[in-house]
């Protein structure tokens, strides 16, 4: 994260909120769609198809799978270059196609290190993919532009590749192993394509509606998934196995406490985390991009942008949690429903408020499409069987619930005068704002001895 930072600040600094920040914008999302769609694919599956039962120790099986994945996604990104676009974005686009390429060299490897539980060997590589790509931007930054940013984009991947294939060897051995299914395959990808979709299709909005809008989006929307890390912190990853396990069983109570559990958790941090970001986003643009040619009037602009994904945020945390919830149940085609209305909100609300704010339609946009995923994936979950024992479960927690809503509610209200008093887009009163709401966040959390315990509980059942 703080190596994309980096980079993203470089590319701030050089390129402004001008054409060729927008087309790279757009490329970028281009490239990380179709590498983000075959990555997933590894872990959801190749890597259980891919290990072999019955035989003692574990094994891989020897596939083209995952390097013809690549070689299709490379060719399609070529086509689109010369079929769709013209100028700095279609150099981008051919110059970066050899990214898919390796990306899907990189599946087998990583499908090794996992099944082999060189965890630090599948982590390692995008860590190698950052390192080259802000290198190479340094090495050729005076004379920045496309070609260049497209070969670093390449070099990325090819390093991330080669650290991977490196780092799995031996990891494990090879053996025969079962074909996947015609039928689970195009199903398993068509839903990831599908819910993958969503940055892409923002992307190209942003082209449409405004200039500097896909570059602001970039840069706002970069900082907000910093946010999501901290808001969401991997807690409905690692409460997906435990809760399987209780659902499998029909534990329905067991399943609905760790749920619970988890929702007020993850509520709890996403609250801290949009509470603080919402008078110190201000402050974070200026020091993270405000340089060479990105000027105090785009910090304005990248400002609002954050500003308004601060919904996505929240309502991304708190969707990952049921995500994972609904997981369990295996009710894939119910979440691909969600990810098709998100979809279609983006869409709907994006040209619509392109008629008033279309500069900041697509931001909205975002943050209306998460809300209408949410709300389909909360409707899906009151069909399971945990629902009843859930909503029981959550009613604990209300007391900490309250007070995560009262801190909202007063960071935005802290906002709110700083505003009336045009001190929203000055450095020092936005910090100050922001100490305030860490002073407040200490008052309204961790004063009451009842609050403190209620916290620690339920941290302690979750982290």
């Amino acid at each position: 994260m703080v190596v994309g930072f980096a980079f993203q600040a470089l590319i701030a600094g050089k390129l402004g909120l001008g054409p060729l920040a927008d087309d790279f914008q757009a490329a970028w999302a281009v490239v990380t769609f179709g590498t983000v769609v075959q990555f997933t694919l590894v872990t959801s599956l190749l890597v259980p198809r891919l290990q072999i039962a019955g035989i003692h120790g574990e094994a891989i099986a020897r596939t083209r799978l995952p390097l013809l994945l690549g070689a299709l996604a490379a060719v399609l990104q070529v086509v689109a270059a010369f079929a769709l676009t013209s100028g700095d974005l279609q150099i981008l686009l051919l110059v970066s196609a050899p990214s898919q390429l390796f990306a899907g060299a990189t599946g087998l490897p990583q499908a090794r290190a996992y099944i082999g539980r060189r965890y630090f060997v599948a982590g390692i590589g995008p860590v190698s993919n950052g390192i080259a790509l802000l290198a190479i931007t340094l090495l050729g930054f005076a004379g920045l532009g496309p070609l260049l940013l497209g070969v670093a984009v390449s070099a990325g991947y090819a390093a991330q590749w080669m650290a991977t294939a490196v780092g799995s060897r031996g990891a494990v051995r090879w053996a025969e192993g079962r074909p996947i299914g015609s039928r689970l395959f195009i199903g398993v990808v068509g839903f990831t394509l599908v819910s993958k979709l969503q940055p892409l299709l923002e992307r190209v909005l942003s082209l449409a509606v405004a200039a500097g809008a896909t570059a602001a989006l970039g840069f706002g929307q970069k900082t907000a998934q910093g946010l999501l890390l901290f808001s969401a912190f991997g807690l409905a990853v690692t409460a997906t196995a435990a809760l399987a396990r209780h659902v499998s069983g029909k534990r329905w109570m067991e399943a609905a406490q760790l749920l619970g559990k988890t929702t007020a958790a993850t509520t709890l941090l996403t609250s801290v985390v949009v509470a603080v970001a919402v008078p110190l986003a201000f402050p974070a643009v200026v020091i993270l991009f405000e340089r060479g040619e990105f000027s105090a009037a785009d910090s304005r602009y990248v400002t609002d942008v954050l500003l308004l994904q601060l919904p996505w945020v929240a309502a991304n945390s708190i969707a990952g949690v049921f995500t994972a919830h609904i997981y369990t149940h295996g009710h894939y085609a119910r979440l691909l429903l969600a990810s098709c209305a998100g979809l279609v909100a983006t869409i709907g609300a994006t040209f619509l408020l392109a008629i008033w704010i279309p500069g900041l339609a697509v931001a909205s946009a975002s943050s209306i499409g998460a809300i209408s995923s949410l709300s389909v994936i909360l409707w899906i979950s009151r069909r399971t069987a945990v629902w009843n024992e859930f909503r029981r479960a959550i009613r604990t927690h209300a007391g900490l619930l309250w007070k995560c809503a009262t801190l909202v509610g007063i960071s935005i209200l802290i906002y709110a005068i700083l505003v009336a008093l045009g001190l929203s887009y000055e450095f020092w009163p936005s910090v100050i704002g922001g100490t305030l709401i860490v002073l407040l966040s200490s008052g309204v959390l961790l004063l009451s001895p009842s609050t403190r315990t209620q916290i620690r509980e339920t941290l302690n059942g979750r982290l």
